[in-house]
């Protein structure tokens, strides 16, 4: 993305963010955010349709980059290499939402905090869908169609927003920690289902083999380095 628009879109951002520390999402008009960002209307809406655009891009944000540097998990990745990946990628989400806690914070308060958590739910249908559910059979879990992706995601979300309850404590890797200790059962249950799978055809360009998800070295993360390394 060019600087200029990724410049544009943070001072929208945190244009939004700054509104929410003073008021309700509810009460916050268009002309209130162009004002706080410096931007003008047509600038605007180049980037955004409506304010609830907003909500889905946060999410955009928050997961745009992970799916990036993440490899597609492989079928025939072990037990437990799927888990680490897995695992490592919760805690760098957990560690987004924390540093977007600010504006996060306003949003779930507000009204529209619902909306904004079915935006949340979307992406982590599809977390759900590739890296934890991906490359299993759940056939012989006699459950409907769609029945565990919703109470998995289901499950991340509402974790969210006990974590907000909680004052954002406690820390991510925690928090992830928590999230895989009710998940990790059904993965392997998942695992147990499925057939030996054939080592199928790298999906990275230089052909080398899948690797485990890494939290650093993505150039769009503002997570700081520091705080990856010393957890």
């Amino acid at each position: 993305m060019d600087r200029r628009i990724q410049k544009t879109r943070r001072a929208i951002f945190e244009a939004f963010s700054s509104l929410l520390s003073q008021k309700p999402y509810a009460r916050i008009t268009v002309q209130e955010i162009l004002d706080a960002a410096n931007v003008g209307r047509s600038t605007f809406y180049a980037h955004f349709s409506a304010k609830e655009d907003l909500l889905r891009e946060i999410c955009t944000e928050l997961f745009a980059h992970i799916y990036e540097t993440a490899p597609i998990p492989m079928a025939h990745s072990g037990l437990s290499q799927r888990q680490d990946r897995i695992l490592a990628m919760l805690t760098h989400i957990f560690r987004h939402i924390r540093l977007e806690s600010t504006m996060l914070r306003g949003i779930l308060r507000s009204g529209s905090g619902e909306l904004f958590l079915s935006y949340l739910k979307e992406y982590l249908d599809q977390f759900t869908d590739l890296y934890i559910l991906s490359g299993g059979s759940t056939d012989t879990l006699d459950l409907p169609a769609g029945f565990l992706r919703s109470q998995i995601s289901g499950s991340f979300a509402e974790a969210v927003k006990w974590w907000f309850l909680n004052d954002l404590r406690p820390e991510p890797p925690e928090m992830a920690r928590a999230c895989c200790a009710l998940v990790f059962p059904l993965l392997a249950e998942v695992a147990a289902q499925s057939p030996p799978a054939q080592q199928p055809a790298s999906v990275r360009p230089d052909g080398g083999p899948p690797e485990a998800f890494q939290e650093l070295g993505h150039p769009n993360c503002k997570v700081p380095a520091e705080e990856i390394e010393k957890s």
